[in-house]
């Protein structure tokens, strides 16, 4: 009896999985030549350029909301950090000149304005939680930490962080500790309240308090 010959499998399928992507939201219509820093907030995009604006869009309907005028009361130079407060309705923003500014997210306008040194990078951090948290962190170039109170329109306080830029700040939940760390490669904690340092994390070493 002859052998039969094996049945014939199917050619493979083509592979036809695409990654979950829509391509299809394209936000080059922001008016600025370069996107510089982003920051969200829930749904919400900060896009900062290099011509000093801030434009604000909604993720969720892919649409650009509104843009920050280029005035003697916002920004003329790049900007180099952007961050939401808490809330969502409120964001600060700084730019290369020195200027840190905190918007009014729903209107678009400025609602306090710094007037720092020239800042070659900039860290920002507003506080994180509660009705009175107005106060933004800003960590420049030249090594220190400056705490601007929306409130009162002034920098009261500065905390000497080390050599170095600051490159990054982050609150405790409670708003009374902050967290700097920079170019030193040092990290530092920080009472805001006594501006006093409570311990630092160098080369992955505990010290301090």
């Amino acid at each position: 009896m002859a052998q039969q010959p094996p049945p014939q499998q199917p050619p493979p399928q083509p592979w036809t999985s695409r990654p979950e992507i829509d391509t299809n939201y394209d936000s080059t219509n922001h008016r600025a030549q370069n996107v510089t820093c982003l920051a969200t907030h829930g749904t919400k995009l900060l896009a900062g350029s290099a011509d000093g604006r801030i434009t604000t869009y909604d993720l969720e309907k892919r649409s650009e909301i509104a843009t920050t005028p280029r005035d003697r009361s916002g920004h003329d130079r790049s900007i180099i950090g952007c961050s939401w407060f808490h809330d969502g309705g409120v964001f600060v923003s700084a730019c290369c000149a020195g200027n840190v500014v905190v918007w009014d997210a729903n209107v678009m306008k400025a609602a306090c304005r710094f007037d720092l040194p020239a800042l070659s990078s900039a860290a920002l951090s507003p506080m994180s939680t509660g009705p009175t948290a107005a106060v933004c962190a800003v960590g420049t170039g030249d090594g220190a930490c400056r705490l601007c109170d929306a409130r009162s329109g002034a920098c009261h306080s500065s905390l000497a962080h080390g050599r170095g830029a600051v490159s990054a700040l982050a609150w405790h939940p409670s708003n009374n500790t902050l967290l700097t760390a920079g170019a030193d490669g040092a990290a530092h904690l920080w009472d805001v309240r006594t501006l006093k340092k409570r311990g630092s994390l160098d080369r992955h070493d505990l010290s301090g308090a």
